[in-house]
């Protein structure tokens, strides 16, 4: 064979080889949107602003969150099609918003919401629920804050580490996905427990809340903390 024919054949095959591998590597970035909420009229960012990101069959099905203190919410590992965002506030006209096909890359999308009622509603889950908080000196229970397996999105199994930030000195604590805990019984308290998530892949809100329990011989006083929450995505697959 002709040695500028072959020369020419082997560049051929080392830039259609490139071409693969940066195929490969931009198929396996996640595609992520950035969502900014602000008041329309101050520009402002909102705090504990609902957000849904789905599609019009299932409009949380992405993820439905709250806005942290600077106004922001992330959804990762998205899909190469058009979404559907939702933002609602209790103060605020809900909107919605068609988000185009996103591929690798980090989309970053400013909603600015308008005061007043009305609109489309995102269902999200308080961040923070407050149930009975302890209001005395003494005894003050209270929980700043969770994380699930060191504030990681995602798990591949379904056992995940608890890791509170409290105030006061809580005896038991009671963990469950469901707020009202009707499925958890009160334990005694250790400082990063277990949680075993239940069955099937997505994502899971796990609530939280600890008890200072005192035994007296005519029975018992005992004073409850704020529940907390915090979210992760199982993918056992």
């Amino acid at each position: 064979m002709d040695r500028k024919l072959l020369s020419t054949l082997q560049a051929r095959a080392t830039a259609l080889l490139a071409i693969v591998l940066m195929s490969a590597t931009l198929s396996t970035q996640a595609n992520t949107i950035k969502v900014h909420v602000l008041d329309a009229n101050k520009l402002r960012p909102l705090k504990n602003v609902a957000v849904c990101l789905g599609t019009s069959a299932n409009t949380h099905q992405f993820g439905a969150v709250r806005t942290d203190s600077k106004g922001y919410v992330h959804f990762s590992e998205l899909p190469k099609t058009p979404l559907l965002l939702t933002v609602s506030g209790s103060q605020h006209r809900g909107i919605q918003r068609v988000i185009p096909v996103v591929s690798n890359t980090t989309l970053v999308r400013t909603i600015h919401l308008p005061l007043g009622g009305l609109g489309p509603v995102c269902d999200a889950p308080p961040t923070i629920i407050d149930i009975k908080p302890d209001d005395s000196k003494n005894n003050s229970l209270r929980i700043a804050a969770i994380n699930l397996d060191k504030g990681h999105i995602t798990t591949h199994s379904r056992s995940v580490v608890l890791s509170p930030r409290i105030s006061g000195t809580p005896t038991h604590y009671r963990m469950s996905e469901d707020p009202t805990f009707k499925d958890s019984k009160w334990i005694k308290y250790q400082k990063t427990p277990l949680f075993t998530l239940s069955s099937g892949d997505g994502r899971k809100r796990v609530y939280y809340q600890v008890r200072k329990a005192i035994e007296l011989d005519t029975g018992s006083i005992q004073t409850t903390s704020n529940v907390a929450s915090d979210w992760i995505t199982l993918k056992t697959q």
